[in-house]
């Protein structure tokens, strides 16, 4: 058993895992995307969520935004020139993309 495991029961081992768990991506200096995964049932999660364009090599156009995206909605969060943080709900068992574009 590895040191995350926290118990045996009927010869099984459980693992304690984050709540919420994130990927990244970029695409060339015009696209950057954050994707959350909330995994508890039944717990709705807010994350604070710093970005910053230039860290992740993003050009500098007036024309960038950021928006939130799920299953059941595309929603413009406005501009994005200098670093901004954004508080997110991240509902039970959704994905949830924080998309600058």
């Amino acid at each position: 058993m590895g040191p995350d495991t926290d118990e045996v029961r009927d010869g099984l081992s459980a693992m304690t895992v984050p709540g919420v768990v994130c990927s990244a991506y970029t695409y060339d200096d015009r696209q950057a995307g954050f994707l959350y995964v909330n995994l508890h049932p039944g717990v709705l999660h807010e994350v604070q969520v710093s970005l910053d364009p230039a860290r992740y090599g993003l050009a500098p156009i007036p024309t960038l935004h950021v928006y939130e995206v799920t299953a059941e909605h595309v929603r413009d969060l406005g501009p994005i020139v200098e670093p901004a943080t954004y508080t997110v709900a991240l509902p039970a068992r959704e994905v949830l993309l924080l998309e600058m574009r």
